[in-house]
């Protein structure tokens, strides 16, 4: 008699129960075509769960069902369990409890705890989802186990834990060898998997469905990798590690792991250490801390190094893992190593075979190569010589490996030691020409925007002429006043790190930049900083009219910190070079400013002979902007003269020349020392008008430095004409300003005069307050 096969079983049960391929197919969950390859014997072994789930659409009986599940059976295959013979596939479940130990040293991270936790608590439809991002080394692994370990106790089916070996020297686990992982981990044995990641993801939705299992998969590379989890429906929850940013799953919820506080550091060293924490904390261990970059793994490493050497202070670690080039090879042991660790992410990097990956491999190395504390896209760009858009892309690309950190859109970061890899790397695989190259392309860049951002701060300052030519910049994304000001508060860290890193390799971009940075210091009196950039600059710069320009501006820092004799030699010394290369428009520039100094020096004959002779040449050479400078500079000396008449004939001259310039901001300023001198004349409501006409012209600039001293000229006023309690309003005022821009003398000399105006406005009688001038010499 022939043997019936199990295609021809099944088409018989079919046919007894009506259906046609397609209805059997579609209460099966399979094919049309799956159903027509086992009829016809294509495929006569099928998976148990397969059958199963055709046994349960034709309502077979038990026995008919075990008779299928015998004809697809391989010979030499172990039948089901003779315990439950007609046990369901689905029905199989071993309580796994795979979750490893945790760490012991774990410290801190009580913010992201409680976010994991919270997340993963959620009553949603499909499984809740954390995905734990971060660098190599930040702890994310650790912070996984221990939300695991203190939420299992939720999970009654079990918790499985999968590392996928995203960034590992061991191959990455394919999505389907995943989801296998889990499905014999939680009781399908092996030879009843599918082999099809689709089967497969299938059978692990119905497995897990309506099971309380928390699932922890480590180490992700790929979305992919962890994709079928996500869409179990059902109390199960998956908690994702990867030091990529997946933006694929919109329900999947993301914790951002960055470095440690450095008192969770200082906790994690001292405990790896095995060591008090004051004992840590107080013997370099926060200098160490810096070192290892608040890196947990770094700290991890640190601190076993020193449990293992008890007789070592921490200074003696701190020495040893000082310079680059000690750092990396320090921060090593027998078993963990940050440089293997970071390395995992370059090589990620570069498998990518698409444009944007084998250029961010570049631009990784070339970025690494750069001294900054945070850039944009556009300076980036520049380093790499590439499209601000193609850059952007690449730091993205970046980003999205946590290479690079950006907090800000189109702005980015370096952790200190994954810019040491990159070094390394850029040393083995890029010749010095091409990173001294992106060292000066970057200090070019700033050179160029800084030019272009005096012009939008001051449009008619004479420096302007000297501007070098453009090279790498695109200068288009600052436009306004308050655009340039914020720029340069933002910038000059970078500027300052670059010159350091670029005074040998690029000394006359050292200087440009420095020249270019001064229009900003001359109006925001950050002088100590300006003073510093400009000596840095000078020790470097060749000579010529750009050298001349550094000495001037020198002087003017020396006098606005009341280093006069100084001063004086540093704008005598750029008289001299001016008048060699014949620009008279500077050489007046220098004379009026040394003439300033010598006003305050109290050498007011000297200071009007100076002032009298930048005004000869200013006439000469046609030079409006200049003649305003000179004719306020006489104006303030006819002023400390008490001169008033002669003061104003010259302050309103120079204010019909500013008008003809259109440099408002020397507007606002002639106008303040114009209401001054009114009111010492007794035009009171002139006076003050002016000098309230001034105030709102700085502050519209956003030169709040000159508006809280004006502000305070115009109190002193108030005082004078009797109105005591707005002179304390306007006092106010200005105290809040010279508090929010850190400046102790004119926060002291403010409160002197609040206080007066307080005192006359208790006492409801009016007093005369000090006098002084409207501006400090060198603002004219």
């Amino acid at each position: 008699m022939t043997q019936v096969s199990f295609g021809e079983r099944l088409r018989s049960h079919r046919l007894d129960a009506a259906f046609t391929q397609e209805d059997l197919a579609h209460r099966a969950g399979l094919s049309a075509q799956a159903i027509g390859a086992l009829e016809r014997g294509d495929r006569r072994y099928p998976y148990r769960d397969t059958v199963a789930r055709i046994a349960k659409a034709l309502s077979l009986s038990d026995e008919h069902r075990d008779e299928l599940f015998r004809m697809a059976r391989r010979r030499g295959q172990p039948a089901p369990s003779q315990g439950a013979p007609s046990q369901r596939v689905s029905d199989a479940w071993h309580t796994p409890r795979q979750l490893p130990a945790g760490e012991t040293s774990f410290v801190g991270r009580a913010k992201e705890v409680q976010r994991s936790i919270h997340i993963l608590s959620q009553d949603t439809a499909v499984a809740p989802s954390l995905c734990i991002s971060g660098m190599g080394g930040v702890g994310k692994s650790s912070l996984a186990l221990d939300v695991a370990h203190r939420i299992c106790r939720n999970f009654p089916d079990g918790s499985v834990h999968i590392d996928l070996h995203g960034f590992s020297a061991i191959d990455a686990l394919s999505p389907l060898e995943i989801v296998s992982r889990a499905l014999r981990a939680t009781g399908i044995p092996a030879d009843q998997i599918p082999e099809s990641l689709e089967e497969a993801s299938a059978q692990l939705r119905t497995h897990l469905h309506q099971r309380r299992v928390l699932i922890v998969l480590d180490n992700a590379a790929d979305p992919a990798q962890f994709a079928p989890f996500l869409q179990v429906v059902g109390p199960v929850a998956v908690i994702v590690t990867s030091r990529k940013r997946f933006t694929e799953f919109a329900q999947a919820r993301t914790v951002e792991l960055g470095v440690m506080s450095t008192a969770d550091a200082i906790d994690l060293l001292a405990k790896t250490s095995e060591r008090p924490v004051d004992n840590v904390s107080s013997r370099g261990g926060t200098e160490l801390v810096t070192l290892c970059g608040h890196l947990p793994l770094a700290l991890t490493i640190a601190g076993r190094r020193l449990a293992a050497r008890p007789h070592w202070p921490v200074t003696a670690l701190l020495e040893h893992l000082q310079g680059e080039h000690n750092r990396l090879r320090g921060l090593a042991d027998a078993n963990i190593d940050v440089r293997a660790s970071l390395t995992l992410s370059t090589q990620e990097l570069s498998s990518r075979e698409d444009h944007v990956g084998v250029s961010a491999t570049r631009a990784f190395m070339l970025t690494c190569a750069i001294d900054f504390e945070d850039a944009t896209a556009a300076m980036l760009a520049a380093v790499c010589d590439v499209p601000i858009d193609r850059a952007f892309d690449m730091m993205e690309r970046l980003v999205d490996l946590n290479l690079l950190e950006s907090r800000q859109f189109g702005r980015y970061r370096a952790h200190d030691l994954v810019v040491l890899l990159g070094r390394e790397l850029g040393a083995e695989r890029l010749t010095v020409a091409e990173r001294q190259s992106a060292i000066t392309r970057a200090l070019e860049h700033y050179v160029d925007m800084a030019w272009h951002a005096s012009a939008v701060f001051e449009p008619a300052n004479a420096r302007q002429s000297l501007r070098p030519l453009p090279k790498v910049a695109k200068p288009s994304m600052v436009s306004t006043a308050a655009e340039a000001r914020d720029w340069f508060e933002r910038e000059i860290p970078n500027v300052r790190l670059l010159m350091a890193q670029a005074q040998e390799i690029a000394p006359s971009a050292v200087a440009d930049v420095a020249a270019g940075l001064s229009t900003y210091f001359l109006a925001n009196e950050r002088t100590s900083t300006w003073a510093a950039i400009l000596e840095h600059a000078l020790t470097v710069a060749p000579p010529g009219k750009i050298h001349a320009m550094l000495n001037a501006d020198l002087g003017v820092a020396h006098a606005q910190l009341g280093h006069s004799d100084s001063a004086l030699r540093y704008l005598n010394m750029s008289k001299v070079e001016f008048l060699a290369h014949k620009q008279n428009r500077f050489v007046s520039l220098v004379t009026l400013n040394a003439g300033n100094v010598l006003r305050r020096m109290g050498r007011a004959d000297d200071a009007a002979e100076y002032a009298s002779e930048a005004l000869h040449i200013n006439r000469q050479i046609d030079d409006a902007r200049g003649q305003s400078k000179a004719l306020f500079l006489l104006g303030s000396l006819h002023r400390d003269r008490e001169e008033y008449d002669s003061a104003l004939e010259c302050h309103e001259e120079a204010l019909a020349l500013r008008r003809t310039t259109m440099d408002e901001r020397g507007i606002a300023i002639t106008l303040g020392s114009i209401g001054l001198t009114r009111v010492e004349l007794g035009m009171h409501a002139q006076g003050v008008a002016n000098l309230q006409e001034s105030a709102q012209k700085l502050h519209a600039l956003g030169d709040r430095m000159a508006e809280a001293r004006v502000l305070d000229d115009l109190g002193c006023a108030l005082l004078l004409g009797g109105s005591a309690q707005d002179a304390v309003r306007v006092h106010h005022e200005a105290l809040q300003i010279a508090v929010e821009r850190s400046d102790p003398w004119l926060e002291q000399q403010i409160t002197e005069h609040l206080d007066k105006a307080q005192a006359a406005c208790d006492a409801d009688t009016p007093s005369e307050p000090p006098h002084r001038p409207a501006v400090s010499p060198a603002d004219g």
